[in-house]
């Protein structure tokens, strides 16, 4: 049995060497025996070793060069061979545990490729934060035990998003589809859950790839939320949910119609019950930072209508809809129930006929 003596990388770690280094630690006892508690030691960057003897000589002897020595698991080019193309030491390593193709390891994969190979990341990317690390602190060996915490926050994550949270979309998911004119579809799923990734699993293509996802908690809060590929806009939504929450809670006359501030951002002191965040369109009936918002009033069913109402700019009251989409507006003449919730559909009609 192959026996660790040590693990070698390069000085100042990035996240591709700390990730391969993880990967062996978390997966690797099998085949390298020993590697869960071997140290790291370093050196410099580039295919010679650190004294310059062949990687398979200190591989036999129980070293594993991670990133350096032009070995397994160092995808720099040397002369002797070229560069491994579209590789890191992340993605040898997870070819040799097997686990390359693994939905929970994957994304992690990809994204230490990505970093690797073409510098993508935000400032606030685990590997940008790595490598800032290492500039402020000489402890290369705290600096790579920080990163592998948050590796190991990202992996958990994965594994409840591909048990849990996949069982809890399956057990509870309800998906309708939505039709617009010009033939434009997309899904709406809806689902009573507490978990907090099952809204990310219905938006993505291993659940509905829904454009809205409603989701009600057993507190009786709800979240919605829609997809940033699918060009929805919550707008008319926000003033119908916060119109009917007055009405919900017998507050009439109600307190606030003033279309501009019912589709506002934010929180209305008047009807606190809904958050609309306008960057993301989203509308939020208390969140995890905001736990002593008061639950909704409405049922669920209710709140299912009002958005299949306001996501559509082509639908009007049922009884005057031909009316509406010719551009005559009979609600002053004949009253309409939607007139007080001033949909932008409405108010466009009723501004056609002014003109005219």
């Amino acid at each position: 049995m192959f026996k660790v003596k040590g693990i070698v990388t390069h000085y100042r770690p990035h996240i591709d060497e700390t990730c391969a280094i993880w990967l062996l630690r978390k997966l690797g006892e099998k085949e390298f025996h020993g590697i869960r508690e071997a140290k790291v030691q370093f050196a410099d960057a580039g295919d010679r070793t650190p004294n310059g003897r062949p990687w398979q000589e200190w591989h036999d002897q129980g070293y594993i060069l991670i990133g350096i020595g032009g070995g397994r698991f160092d995808e720099h080019a040397n002369q002797k061979s070229a560069r491994k193309k579209e590789h890191c030491a992340t993605s040898l390593v997870a070819k040799a545990l097997g686990i390359d193709d693994d939905p929970v390891f994957k994304p992690i994969i990809e994204a230490v490729v990505e970093n690797d190979l073409r510098g993508s990341g935000s400032l606030l990317d685990l590997g940008a934060i790595s490598n800032m690390l290492h500039a402020h602190c000489d402890d290369a060996e705290q600096v790579m035990r920080w990163v592998t915490f948050g590796l190991e926050a990202i992996y958990q994550r994965q594994v409840q998003y591909w048990t849990t949270t996949k069982t809890e979309y399956e057990r509870s998911a309800q998906v309708e589809e939505i039709k617009w004119s010009g033939g434009r579809k997309f899904n709406i799923v809806t689902l009573q859950s507490d978990d907090e990734q099952v809204l990310r699993y219905a938006r993505s293509k291993h659940g509905a790839n829904a454009g809205i996802v409603i989701q009600k908690k057993s507190t009786g809060h709800v979240q919605i939320h829609t997809s940033p590929y699918h060009g929805l806009f919550l707008y008319d939504v926000a003033k119908l949910l916060r119109i009917e929450e007055q009405k919900a809670g017998g507050k009439e006359p109600l307190r606030v119609l003033d279309p501009r501030v019912l589709a506002s951002e934010g929180t209305l002191q008047e009807i606190p019950e809904w958050f609309f965040h306008v960057g993301m369109q989203k509308l939020m009936n208390g969140s995890l930072t905001a736990k002593n918002v008061p639950p909704t009033k409405m049922p669920l069913s209710w709140i299912q209508n009002l958005i299949r109402i306001g996501i559509n700019p082509g639908r009007f009251e049922s009884s005057r809809q031909k009316e509406c989409e010719a551009g005559k507006c009979t609600a002053q003449a004949k009253g309409c129930p939607w007139y007080t919730w001033q949909l932008k559909r409405c108010s466009e009609v009723r501004n056609t006929r002014k003109a005219s």
